[in-house]
């Protein structure tokens, strides 16, 4: 009961006030009892792993893939001050968003449908222009340079990771190292840039081969420095899921702050969001977010730019009963993690994910994809693509509200060993 009753304040926020400009937010307390979210509805096409970026002024680029077998068509769209504009800029594949140092926006992971090519676009002056370019999991540096993640097949469902950044007009790649023999839907990997444009990827390695564990699971780190790959492992876990459950960021002063899904339970109905940070002596793990309960799912670690503290968003599976998918934002506050309730998904009619992330006014934004089973609808379900965004959280005094507690108001950080 208490989740609808914050569903529908959201609701009636967004009629009176859709998006509040960073001039005009005032930071809210802990006593305070007005929401700090906004929440609206961005469209009724059905739409698939949504995506978010902030540019350098604080509006929000999302984009979310559409599906052939239902007819549906790719997403692209941004929010100004006077509402959403939508587009579908290209059939093709399931791109990854970014943007430019002139907040131009960045599609990689597209293919041209009449030579099935990849290809990479960018919008500039209201139009998209697209050009052969290799993978996907793309991140722009302060130049303009596009990094992503590619792949080279090794058999009909098995390939090694590999890295590329464009050089002039061509692409170098390399191989990652710990990154060979990965199988298709049962990884995860996810890059970031530190300070100096240097690459930082997380990933997850199954060890599987042809269906089989050959070795213990792993949750893998690499960083390229000027003349070499470092490598390392964050931690040994089984997930057993696909799609993108882990995270990394690198925050100004060059930390790298992780986090992911781990202790995957079917048969408990358990599953921990792991958070860590790596320093010279190695990883330093937290459990965030623990069972009961299947949390920590699709993870998305940010850093605050006031504060230089950790937030995380993520999803609690089965959280309200059956596959309801409970959004979530975890804030630590420097002595311990606090939580807040957004949105409950309940019932979807499956796997909904979310992207968060975090612009440089230090508010949080949020695109979500809601799918509820409908029998009388066009393909069996009807989805609603919604944005949110929350007010800075406050360095000294976090004003998290505590909208449903699972486990008691504040879970408080508990360490565990680091991977080795």
């Amino acid at each position: 009961m208490r989740a609808v009753v914050a569903i529908s304040l959201l609701v009636t926020l967004v009629a009176s006030s859709p998006f509040v400009s960073p001039a005009s937010e005032a930071a809210l307390g802990p006593e305070s009892s007005v929401s700090p979210w906004s929440l609206e509805r961005i469209t009724d096409v059905v739409a698939y792993y949504p995506q978010i970026a902030v540019d350098s002024l604080g509006r929000p680029h999302i984009y979310s893939c559409g599906a052939t077998s239902n007819g549906s068509r790719p997403i692209y769209g941004f929010r100004n001050s006077t509402g959403w504009f939508l587009e579908s800029p290209r059939a093709g594949g399931c791109a990854t968003l970014a943007l430019t140092p002139d907040d131009a926006p960045y599609l990689a992971g597209l293919y041209d449908p009449t030579t099935y090519a990849s290809v990479h676009g960018v919008r500039r002056n209201g139009s998209w222009a697209f050009s052969p370019a290799p993978g996907s999991s793309v991140v722009i540096d302060s130049r303009g340079v596009p990094h992503v993640i590619t792949a080279r097949a090794t058999g009909m469902y098995s390939f090694d990771l590999q890295y590329a950044h464009l050089s002039g007009a061509s692409w170098i790649v390399e191989d990652i190292p710990g990154g060979g023999g990965m199988q298709s839907g049962v990884f995860w990997v996810d890059m970031a840039l530190g300070p100096d444009d240097t690459p930082h990827i997380l990933f997850y390695d199954p060890n599987l081969q042809n269906g089989s564990y050959h070795g213990v699971p792993k949750v893998r780190y690499a960083h390229r420095t000027s003349s070499a790959w470092e490598t390392d492992i964050v931690e040994t876990t089984i997930l057993g899921y696909g799609w993108k459950h882990g995270s990394i960021r690198v925050a100004p002063d060059g930390t790298v702050h992780v986090a992911y899904l781990a202790d995957v339970s079917y048969t408990g109905n358990s599953s921990t969001l792991r958070y860590g940070i790596r320093g010279p002596a190695g990883w330093t793990l937290q459990s965030v977010d623990a069972p009961p309960g299947m949390k920590g799912f699709n993870p998305n670690v940010m850093i605050s730019p006031r504060c230089g503290l950790p937030r995380i968003g993520y999803f609690w599976l089965g959280a309200t009963g059956g596959r309801s998918f409970l959004l979530r934002l975890a804030a630590y506050d420097g002595e311990k993690w606090l939580f807040e309730d957004i949105f409950d998904m309940n019932p979807p009619s499956g796997f909904s994910p979310n992207e968060f992330a975090v612009d440089g006014f230090d508010r949080t934004h949020l695109v979500f994809n809601h799918m509820v089973e409908n029998a009388s609808a066009l393909y069996g379900t009807t989805s609603t693509l919604f944005y949110a965004v929350r007010q800075p959280i406050p360095c000294a005094a976090p004003s998290i509200q505590i909208t449903n507690p699972p486990d008691g108001a504040v879970v408080p950080a508990t360490p565990i060993a680091g991977g080795s």
